[in-house]
């Protein structure tokens, strides 16, 4: 293992970089909280529009797909040339509607449209 010496420039930067991460976890703080008016002032719906009827937040599961239920479905030529279920080359191998039955809801993602 070897170590550097970073000269003072370099540190400077260093300490920019420290400091934009600060301000990075500030401002995460700051739009979850905003992100719980939003959700609340939406209550149970899934979209939200704007004055001119513009769809602007969404809320809704999202779907992923089941590359463990789906490695099920490959012939054992198939599944040989997927080491792990890695999840493109599954589904590479499936049909769209296999496909379209491994996919799972999870939970709501919250999507600022515009």
């Amino acid at each position: 293992m070897s170590t550097a010496a970073l000269t003072d420039q370099q540190n400077s930067i260093l300490d920019a970089y420290r400091n934009t991460q600060g301000k990075i976890r500030e401002l995460q703080d700051v739009c979850a909280h905003l992100k719980a008016q939003l959700l609340d002032a939406i209550g149970d719906a899934t979209d939200a529009t704007n004055e001119h009827g513009v769809v602007v937040l969404t809320h809704r599961p999202v779907r992923t797909f089941d590359a463990t239920k789906a490695a099920h479905l490959l012939t054992d030529d198939q599944f040989s040339e997927c080491v792990l279920p890695d999840p493109k080359l599954v589904r590479m191998a499936l049909t769209g509607a296999q496909v379209e039955s491994c996919m799972v809801e999870g939970s709501p993602r919250f999507v600022v449209a515009k």
